[in-house]
């Protein structure tokens, strides 16, 4: 009993002590990159839009699922349990935009892989028009999948006067985490590691043969605008793979953690890995924050816009 009330002190005291400094920096992150990314210079890249989403969704789940598990393990306050709807929309939006921004993302690495394609041809097909329908139809395609949770989730009394927002069934539980560990935890995180490796082929290859840039309609671009065009694409692509690592490196654990659960279903060490798994979900809420300094790091382009925001041009 000692140990597992010193487990619970050490996550209450993390998420107590650590929410309320992740949620506004990581809502001035967030909103200072989508910011940047709407400026006139770079908005009309079809990469822009991605990223918009990408920040977008990352801050919607701030304060859809960050917030409420901050209140919940942190201070006691559990919004989930107050109402059915509340209960299944929190599960809803929390599975929900955390697969968005990585579904996003992955739209990206797609994106920079097309735009550094050595082939003319491949490189034509990354329009902003084809962003927007990709968009379009993958959130309304992840609204829908998880439409089930609406059904499945409800509210269940463990104790008089007690209940928890919890699965419906103990199939339904294991089929949903079957879902998280294949999908969000190894094919989501394959593929952006695959396309960022091709991505970075094609841009050693690009920056070796010196790509010519797409040119837009029937305009004849001039040495700067087409070197102009280039250097954007690059400082895209920086973005994007820095943004790949930081996904990577802070949700690992979190992955690794969600296997484990599904190879091992050990009932005698279910309060360690609820505990495990509560210190792996805090580290992922780390990359909300990180993703903005990493692109201050990397691209020039992306500092100099910050630095535009800050003085009002």
């Amino acid at each position: 009993m000692d140990y597992i009330t010193y487990l619970s002190s050490v996550q209450k005291n993390l998420f107590g002590y650590g929410g309320p400094i992740i949620i506004p920096i990581g809502t001035i992150c967030c909103a200072l990159s989508l910011l940047v990314f709407s400026k006139k210079a770079l908005r009309k890249n079809p990469c822009a839009i991605y990223f918009r989403c990408v920040n977008l969704s990352n801050l919607i789940y701030i304060y859809s699922s960050v917030l409420m598990f901050v209140l919940a393990i942190g201070y006691n306050i559990d919004l989930s349990t107050h109402s059915l709807i509340g209960c299944r929309f929190i599960y809803y939006c929390t599975i929900l935009f955390d697969t968005l921004g990585a579904f996003y993302l992955i739209l990206a690495s797609i994106d920079r892989f097309i735009v550094t394609s050595p082939n003319a041809l491949t490189r034509q097909r990354s329009t902003y028009r084809l962003a927007f329908l990709c968009i379009l139809i993958g959130t309304l395609f992840w609204m829908l999948f998880h439409i089930h949770m609406f059904i499945f989730i409800n509210l269940q009394e463990v104790l008089p006067g007690y209940f928890v927002c919890y699965f419906q069934s103990e199939l339904y539980r294991n089929l949903l985490f079957y879902y998280g560990t294949i999908i969000k935890g190894i094919l989501m995180p394959l593929l952006l590691i695959v396309f960022g490796i091709l991505t970075w082929k094609n841009l050693r290859i690009v920056h070796r043969n010196r790509v010519i840039p797409i040119r837009t309609g029937n305009t004849n671009l001039s040495g700067d605008r087409e070197h102009s065009v280039l250097t954007k694409n690059r400082q895209f692509t920086l973005i994007l793979l820095m943004e790949i690592i930081i996904y990577i490196t802070f949700t690992l654990f979190l992955s690794l953690v969600g296997i484990y659960q599904q190879i091992a279903q050990s009932e005698s060490e279910t309060i360690v890995i609820y505990f495990i798994r509560n210190i792996a979900l805090f580290i992922s809420y780390l990359s909300l924050c990180a993703n903005f300094f990493g692109n201050l790091f990397i691209s020039k382009t992306f500092r100099s816009q910050v630095k535009h925001i800050f003085l009002c041009k």
